[in-house]
């Protein structure tokens, strides 16, 4: 899967309640964009000007969720963000 202006979402659930990652590619400024909507609230988009410190912090939130008694809603889905297309011509792990 490419990152080409495309959402992706990670779903926790506890409960009654859904908290959501979303993350995507911005071409216009050159940052990966990341998003945690909880309930009816939500962050103000983190720009990441790499994947690879962006996938830091999306484990590091992953990691907090579970601490905090979230679950994935699909279990066993990576956490991850690929690089997208142009930038380089294979995934990020």
């Amino acid at each position: 899967m490419w990152a080409d202006n495309t959402a992706v979402h990670w779903v926790f659930i506890r409960d009654d309640e859904i908290c959501q990652l979303e993350t995507s590619y911005d071409e216009e400024s050159d940052c990966y964009l990341m998003t945690m909507h909880a309930g009816d609230s939500s962050t103000e988009p983190e720009c990441f000007q790499d994947a690879g410190t962006l996938n830091m912090c999306l484990a590091a939130i992953e990691s907090a969720l579970i601490d905090a008694g979230w679950r994935p809603a699909v279990p066993n889905r990576p956490l991850f963000v690929p690089e997208p297309a142009h930038k380089h011509h294979h995934l990020v792990h």
